[in-house]
């Protein structure tokens, strides 16, 4: 009879643990499934990031295009004005010597 109740009390105790890693494993695969949503909504954060950052990069880049194709606009039109500027003073210089040759 002792030993009746022993092993009664022993499958008693293995029920109870088998009972407690179940909770155990269900507890584990929760976490697990959190873990993996977790990490998919990472990736995803980062896909978005990193497709924010290239438009973003595209965007500042049409700016500094357009910004270097104003400073040449600007560098040729300066030059042109120049090389005018040099044309008339030349034809001034040339008209007074004119007008000193024929005194």
């Amino acid at each position: 009879i002792g030993s009746l109740r022993e092993k009664d009390q022993s499958i008693a105790e293995l029920s109870a643990i088998r009972e407690q890693l179940k909770g155990e494993q269900e507890k584990s695969k929760r976490l697990q499934d959190q873990l993996r949503a977790c990490e998919q909504q990472l990736r995803e954060q980062r896909e978005n990031i990193d497709a924010r950052v290239q438009q973003e990069t595209r965007r500042l880049q049409g700016q500094v295009d357009e910004l270097v194709d104003q400073v040449r606009q600007s560098q040729t039109e300066a030059a042109e004005a120049r090389e005018q500027h040099q044309r008339e003073l030349e034809e001034h210089a040339a008209s007074i010597e004119r007008a000193k040759a024929s005194e």
